[in-house]
């Protein structure tokens, strides 16, 4: 493209080659007619007389040819001979030429990526399709404009900056976000390259990145993401080399350590300031665990950057080989002093859920869906004279005959989620001198269905034996009400009496006989 002059316009430029044929160039044709005058002229001159080629005799009577005296005939046919070669060989150079520009601006004009070339005064003289479709508008308008409509103020800065490089004859690349006509963001890289075939001849390439850029930020998001887990997980995570010095080291375990990661890899901090206790294994810098410990997985104690310690568990797995020097591990450190506070805080629980169970004052035992004992306290097993654990006891071969229809009907009814309005009275064969009420409530999974039972027994021995001597101390006072009662009555019958025979006692006098009967 070199050898071309500059075009006025984008649109007249192909126009030079119309339907893209080299053979509707005039110049051509013209070379070529040159070419094929001065073949025929030669021959005439050649095969004329005094010539050294033989005319036949048709040509002679068709055609009418000039006689050319004997002495110019060969030197005029030599020339016309080398006239038919310059204008054969013109022809052909020209042909080949054209051949030459006709693919190269098929390809600049089908090239999926943008392609465009600027003038001395930065105007645009040709641009493919693409890069009208990359500018969404005017491409003159557009391109003159770039740096002005370009989103990012940084982008913009760069395009100029690229521009003048390419005006003064370098190259370079730049990317930038134009808006769309639609609001949308389209990224573009574009890159410049001075042609060299007049000053200010700037070829401009342009390739669409949109999809590239928006990947990469997908990706940056996704990697975001990833290292705000790794940094902020609820375990630590760490890398060391063969030689035990850290390659990496989350911000978690950091945290536990009492330092930063920045502190523990940009010191090349070592695996063995951070254990205490034994230590480590000195033929496996690598290792967390103690000398002779050959498995992947253990606890250890670490020791913080203020000296305290506190306890872990470390998975580690081991990368490449030491012999090369490729050895790294993959560490997950576990803090174990939160979990074991809570393991003693569940020890103690359960400490004292037990001794609330199994010293309570009423009986308290567990069935399972046949209605087997699964555990018991000790009061239940004092009322049913059970000395030893009853486990796997059915409940109804505790209680006496006469109780087990009763149990089997207040079984069903709890287990499809009835209420009993009041508990049931029991015996128990091995005591049958104790009494006892039994309740019995459902046990739920966490899912709302039936995993057991909970029979409450509740000793009303004592309450018996209170309500016969109650009964018997009514009875006792019932009887002194009615004896009271009849001594009331007779006592008023006798007052009565007597105070008729002192009226009769007043009519008689002593030393009568009826007295003394009175």
């Amino acid at each position: 493209m070199s050898g071309l002059p500059e075009p006025p316009s984008a649109e007249s430029y192909p126009d030079r080659l119309p339907g893209g044929a080299p053979w509707r160039s005039l110049l051509l044709w013209l070379l070529v007619a040159l070419a094929a005058a001065s073949a025929t002229l030669a021959y005439l001159l050649l095969s004329g007389p005094g010539g050294v080629l033989g005319r036949p005799a048709a040509l002679s009577r068709i055609v009418v040819l000039p006689e050319v005296g004997a002495a110019w005939a060969v030197p005029a046919g030599v020339f016309c001979t080398i006239g038919f070669v310059v204008f054969a060989g013109g022809a052909w150079v020209r042909y080949r030429r054209l051949l030459g520009s006709y693919f190269l601006l098929r390809a600049f004009s089908v090239d999926p990526n943008g392609r465009a070339i600027t003038g001395s005064r930065g105007q645009l003289v040709y641009w493919n399709d693409a890069f009208s479709r990359m500018m969404q508008g005017d491409p003159r308008r557009r391109f003159a404009r770039i740096d002005e409509v370009a989103e990012q103020a940084e982008g913009a800065r760069q395009f100029a900056l690229l521009r003048e490089i390419a005006n003064a004859g370098g190259s370079g690349h730049a990317e930038i976000c134009m808006p769309g006509e639609l609001g949308e963001r389209q990224w573009l890289k574009v890159s410049a390259y001075a042609l060299g075939y007049r000053r200010g001849y700037v070829l401009w390439c342009m390739e669409d990145i949109t999809s590239r850029r928006q990947m990469e930020q997908v990706l940056t998001e996704e990697r975001a993401k990833l290292i705000d887990f790794l940094e902020n997980a609820a375990l630590g995570f760490y890398s060391v080399d063969a030689a035990g010095i850290f390659e990496y080291a989350n911000g978690t375990l950091a945290r536990w350590l009492g330092t930063t990661t920045d502190a523990i890899v940009g010191a090349r901090c070592r695996l063995a300031d951070f254990i205490s206790g034994v230590g480590t294994d000195n033929q496996k810098p690598w290792s967390p665990f103690r000398m002779g410990f050959d498995g992947s997985r253990g606890e250890v104690t670490l020791r913080r950057a203020d000296g305290s310690e506190f306890q872990a568990e470390i998975i580690q797995t081991l990368v490449g080989e030491a012999a090369d020097g490729t050895l790294c591990t993959r560490s997950i450190v576990r803090d174990l002093t939160t979990e074991r506070e809570m393991r003693q805080t569940l020890d103690a629980s359960e400490q004292r859920f037990r001794k609330l169970f199994e010293e309570g004052p009423t009986g308290i035992a567990i069935l399972d869906l046949r209605g087997e004992i699964v555990d018991c306290n000790r009061a239940f097993r004092e009322l049913s004279g059970r000395a030893r654990a009853i486990a796997g006891v059915p409940l109804s071969e505790l209680l006496v005959p006469e109780n087990r229809d009763a149990l089997a009907l207040l079984l069903g009814e709890v287990a499809e989620g009835k209420r009993p309005p009041h508990g049931l009275d029991v015996r128990f064969l091995r005591n049958p001198e104790a009494s006892a009420s039994l309740s019995i409530t459902r046990l739920d999974d966490a899912g709302g269905a039936l995993s057991g039972l909970i029979v409450h027994l509740f000793d009303t021995t004592q309450n018996k034996r209170l309500e016969a001597q109650f009964a018997q101390s009514q009875k006792m006072q019932a009887v002194g009400q009615l004896a009271g009662g009849i001594a009331h009555d007779f006592n008023n019958l006798l007052t009565v009496m007597i105070g008729f025979c002192d009226l009769i006692l007043q009519r008689h006098r002593p030393g009568e006989q009826t007295f003394a009967d009175i």
